[in-house]
């Protein structure tokens, strides 16, 4: 992972109140690192967001897993 995506996920992970679980961070990291790199990363964690908002399949995990998006969704709408 690129310095800039390492960066990202500190901020993300950082700027949450509550600590994600393991499986949540495991998640948001895959989905990372899944991106091309050209991505709009914020666009790409809104429409996860949307996805997730749309599941009827909720647990700790796929919350965990939303707030580090919309964190992530964010920050970067502020650079």
């Amino acid at each position: 992972m690129g310095s800039h995506r390492a960066d990202l996920v500190g901020r993300a992970a950082s700027t949450i109140c509550h600590q994600p679980g393991p499986e949540a961070m495991n998640l948001f990291l895959a989905w990372l690192v899944w991106l091309p790199d050209n991505a709009d990363i914020a666009a790409e964690a809104k429409a996860e967001i949307e996805r997730i908002d749309r599941s009827t399949a909720v647990n700790g995990t796929v919350i965990d897993l939303r707030n580090l998006l919309d964190t992530l969704a964010r920050s970067r709408a502020t650079h």
